[in-house]
């Protein structure tokens, strides 16, 4: 499936419907047909499932809790959607490029500031991850990491990464960013 309408369509049938399952035997029906889908996409099954529980960690809070109050079977259901939703995402998100996905969106109505919002927030994350790839690979140079220094370094990553976004917005500008970004 190319177009990215459908495929949205599709991840967010697929949410609603892990959202309100609790049997088991259809959790394994939705991770059957995920593992399908993205064996058929040849996108890596071990990058998403090693990706999948970093985005399921949002929720271990709750999962914490649940079993802390002594439901235990809800927290494995509560556990199982997370994984399964992230697992969909992040399908999703493999699959479908980022102007594809703001297309998608304007498709269906989606407000253009938060398209635009979207689109920033998409070109500032790289730029923060390439900043902290190169501190990363500074502090190797130096020696490793000190775990003293690590507040330090997030402060300048922020700073540095603030920097460069700044660098990039004016050169937008300069040549005749006008609210929206060309194809």
């Amino acid at each position: 499936m190319r177009d990215a309408r459908l495929k949205l369509v599709a991840l967010l049938a697929a949410l609603i419907a892990i959202s309100f399952t609790r049997s088991q035997i259809a959790f394994a029906v939705y991770s059957l047909a995920l593992i399908s889908l993205a064996l058929i996409a040849r996108i890596s099954l071990q990058k998403l499932s090693r990706n999948a529980p970093g985005v399921a960690l949002f929720f271990a809070g709750i999962f914490l809790a649940l079993l802390a109050s002594g439901q235990a079977a809800r927290a494995l259901d509560f556990l199982e959607k997370a994984f399964l939703s992230a697992f969909a995402s992040l399908l999703f998100i493999s699959t479908t490029n980022i102007d594809a996905l703001v297309r998608a969106l304007a498709f269906f109505r989606v407000p253009a500031p938060l398209l635009l919002v979207i689109q920033f927030l998409h070109r500032y994350l790289w730029v923060i991850s390439d900043q902290a790839r190169r501190m990363r690979q500074a502090a190797a140079s130096r020696g490793g990491f000190r775990f003293s220094a690590a507040a330090g370094a997030l402060g300048v990553l922020f700073v540095r990464a603030w920097q460069r976004a700044d660098n990039v917005y004016a050169a937008m500008l300069a040549r005749g960013f006008d609210g929206n970004f060309p194809r």
